[in-house]
């Protein structure tokens, strides 16, 4: 049945550019529900003890979540990270539940980055080394508005002071 396709495709050139599209069209599905597959939750409940149905999994690769100091959720139920000078918002684009990208929301948090978020109203709070900073226009979903240090600096000691 092939050698006759492509005997028919051959004689007849227009046809040939419909097989060969089509056959695009097919291998491009099967390529396609790999990446699907391949995009599936990793679930690592046998390194745990769990109450039943409980599960965990990954949801996102280091290239999405930095060099992270501070994972939240916000009362969106959105992911923030607090990375070494900056705070990401994981995007999840296909819905799939792996957060495979990220918006950076706000910069300038200095020393060994934001130890601590918390996210009220309109409002994001990071504290560490460089003491509590507040940004303004969260609810925009749009870049932060960096409002300020409130405070002193603190004396955090390391990584684990300032939680």
């Amino acid at each position: 049945m092939i050698n006759i396709i492509i005997k028919y495709n051959y004689l007849y050139p227009p046809i040939k550019g419909f097989f060969v599209r089509s056959l695009l069209l097919f291998l491009c599905h099967f390529a396609f529900e790999k990446i699907q597959t391949e995009a599936a939750p990793i679930y690592v409940d046998t390194q745990f003890e769990l109450p039943s149905g409980f599960h965990i999994y990954k949801l996102a690769e280091n290239t999405a979540t930095g060099g992270s100091y501070d994972i939240v959720f916000d009362g969106q139920g959105r992911i923030l990270v607090g990375d070494t000078t900056s705070v990401r918002r994981l995007e999840d684009k296909d819905e799939d539940g792996i957060y495979e990208s990220y918006k950076v929301i706000a910069t300038g948090l200095g020393g060994r980055g934001p130890q601590g978020l918390l996210v009220y109203g309109d409002s994001l709070y990071a504290v560490g080394g460089d003491g509590v900073q507040l940004y303004s226009g969260y609810e925009s979903g749009d870049v932060l508005r960096h409002q300020g240090r409130l405070g002193a600096r603190f004396n955090t000691g390391g990584d684990h002071a300032a939680h």
